[in-house]
C-alpha cells in the first residue's frame, strides 16, 4: 500500500510540489531555502553515485557499508523508489536510449509536445514493459534491505521529521528543494534526448558529473582524467570531492 502511494506521488512529483515550492517562499527564509537546496543537490549526487556509477555501471565502489546505505537511504526518502527500480530503469535507458518505444526517458518524452508541461510532470505517461534486461546487481545486505523497506524508511523518516524538528526546516530541506530541482532535471531530460542538445560544462553546477550525458552514453569506462568535466569545471563539480572522499574505483579484470 505505502509503495503504491509513493509510486502515484512520483509520477507527478513535479506538479504536486510546484505550488509547495512557490508557498515556501513566503514562509521560510530565502538563506535557508538556498543552503536547503543545495544540501539536496550534494544527497542527489551521493545517491547517484551509489545506484549509478556502483550499482549499474560499476565504475566505483563505497570505501564501506555505510556509504551505501545513506545512498539507499537518500533514494528511499527523497526518490521515493526502491534501489532495485532506480537500477532498473537506468538499464532500460542505456539499451534503449535510442528507442523511443522502449527506453522510459524516450517514450515520455515522445509523447511530451510542450516543453514547461513537460517540466511540470503535465504530460501523458508512457507504458513501458519491464524487459529485456536483468540488473546485474551486488546484492549486498543493505541492498536488499532498502528494497524490501523503503517505504517504510520514507515515511518514518517524515513522520519523524514533521512531529520532532521546526516545521519550517521540512520545508527548506524537504519540500522545497524537490520542488525546485524538479524543472531543472526535467530541463536536462528534454535538451539530452528531446532536442538532442550538446554538452553543456556550467550545468555540472546542478547535475554534476549529469552534464556530460551524452559523454556518458558513448564512454565505455571510468577515466579521473576526463570524468568530472574539463579545466576549470571539474573542480565546480561535486563529484569530485565525493569520490575523493567516499569511493574508489573498481579494477576490471
Amino acid at each position: 500500500m505505502l509503495e503504491k502511494i509513493f509510486n502515484l506521488l512520483r509520477s507527478r512529483k513535479g506538479l504536486y510540489l510546484f505550488p509547495i515550492g512557490i508557498l515556501s517562499l513566503f514562509y521560510v527564509s530565502w538563506e535557508w531555502l538556498f543552503f536547503g537546496t543545495w544540501l539536496y543537490f550534494v544527497l542527489l549526487r551521493w545517491q547517484t553515485l551509489v545506484y549509478h556509477e556502483y550499482q549499474v555501471h560499476k565504475y566505483l565502489e563505497p570505501k564501506n557499508a555505510l556509504v551505501e546505505i545513506i545512498g539507499y537511504f537518500i533514494n528511499a526518502v527523497w526518490e521515493w523508489q526502491s534501489p532495485w527500480n532506480k537500477v532498473k530503469f537506468h538499464e532500460l535507458h542505456h539499451q534503449y536510449y535510442q528507442d523511443d518505444e522502449h527506453d522510459p526517458t524516450g517514450a515520455k518524452l515522445r509523447l511530451a509536445k510542450n516543453y514547461i508541461l513537460y517540466c511540470l510532470d503535465l504530460t501523458p505517461h508512457a507504458a513501458i514493459a519491464l524487459f529485456g534486461t536483468e540488473p546485474k546487481v551486488r546484492e549486498t545486505a543493505s541492498y536488499k534491505w532498502f528494497n524490501k523497506y523503503w517505504a517504510h524508511v520514507a515515511i518514518i523518516t517524515i513522520i519523524l521529521w514533521i512531529l520532532i524538528l521546526p516545521f519550517w526546516t521540512f520545508i527548506a530541506f524537504y519540500l522545497f528543494p524537490m520542488a525546485f530541482m524538479n524543472p531543472f532535471l526535467r530541463s536536462t531530460d528534454w535538451h539530452c534526448h528531446k532536442i538532442n542538445g550538446d554538452d553543456r560544462n556550467w550545468t555540472c553546477l546542478y547535475l554534476g558529473t549529469g552534464a556530460w550525458h551524452k559523454r556518458h552514453h558513448e564512454e565505455t569506462g571510468y577515466d579521473p582524467k576526463i570524468f568530472f568535466g574539463p579545466g576549470i569545471w571539474r573542480y565546480l563539480n561535486v563529484d569530485l570531492y565525493l569520490v575523493h572522499l567516499f569511493f574508489n574505483p573498481i579494477k576490471k579484470d
